[in-house]
């Protein structure tokens, strides 16, 4: 409880409040500019200062993420839990990099593929079509041959389509905290 105080003292709590209400004063006084891009879309052309979004005609994600990992732990057997964290998240990024995913983000055991441009939406189903695939013929077998007693899980999967804004958010000059930000799609 001291330490929770201590911090709170320390990072000025009503000062970030404040901070974080002007931001939103300010970005609502004002609308940003919206730049259709069609179907091309550059991460790179991205600005986080600017208050510029992109406007992408369609976005496909597909979304694959372990079901019942939770039930795995890190108590004793941390070590397998890891081998099975990694043997599963790295062989569904691996599909998405071959069905040529435009983004890929991993969120613990859940990775996302992100597909736009020429041929997203077949790209985005066989590679969802692949892992889940995968996660039947290779790796549910694997883990319960292994690990009979483990909680059973594999990748539970889900698509979506659509008209997405982006932009990159985070802090200017520190690409460690900033990520690309999408709204109104999948």
């Amino acid at each position: 409880m001291y330490e929770e105080v201590f911090l709170v003292t320390q990072v000025g709590l009503e000062e970030v409040l404040e901070d974080a209400n002007q931001h939103v004063k300010k970005e609502l006084q004002s609308k940003p500019d919206v730049v259709p891009v069609g179907d091309d879309l550059d991460l790179a052309d991205l600005a986080v200062s600017a208050r510029r979004w992109a406007q992408v005609d369609e976005i496909v994600a597909i979304v694959a993420d372990m079901k019942d990992s939770t039930k795995l732990g890190t108590g004793k057997h941390a070590a397998s839990t890891a081998s099975i964290y990694e043997a599963a998240v790295a062989s569904v990024v691996d599909i998405l990099v071959e069905f040529e995913a435009d983004d890929i983000d991993i969120q613990g055991d859940c990775a996302i593929g992100v597909f736009w441009g020429e041929r997203r939406m077949e790209r985005a189903f066989c590679a969802g079509v692949t892992i889940k695939t995968f996660s039947q013929r290779h790796l549910e077998p694997q883990l319960e041959a292994k690990w009979d007693k483990a909680p059973k899980t594999g990748f539970k999967l889900g698509m979506a389509a659509s008209r997405v804004l982006v932009k990159r958010v985070g802090v200017p000059g520190k690409t460690e905290y900033q990520e690309e930000a999408g709204s109104g799609g999948p």
